[in-house]
């Protein structure tokens, strides 16, 4: 996916010609996201069943899915 948005942002830079770079992720960088995403995701979801909040909730889902997909994009990295 990471691939993909740069390549995607080349092909804009070209057309527009304007040269902008955009900073390819470390593995280690992916890493710290993925871990802090999973904190987020589990103390979300873990919040939103105790307190009631499907806001909560919802957002705890979304860091663990962030987390899912920064573990894809860690796999393709190696």
């Amino acid at each position: 996916m990471i691939n993909k948005l740069n390549s995607t942002l080349e092909k804009v830079n070209s057309i527009t010609g304007v040269k902008i770079t955009t900073p390819q992720p470390t593995k280690i960088g992916l890493q710290l996201s993925r871990g802090l995403s999973l904190a987020i995701g589990i103390g979300g979801v873990t919040l939103g069943a105790v307190c009631s909040s499907k806001i909560l909730l919802g957002l705890g889902a979304l860091g663990s899915i962030s987390a899912i997909a920064t573990t894809s994009e860690l796999k393709k990295l190696k």
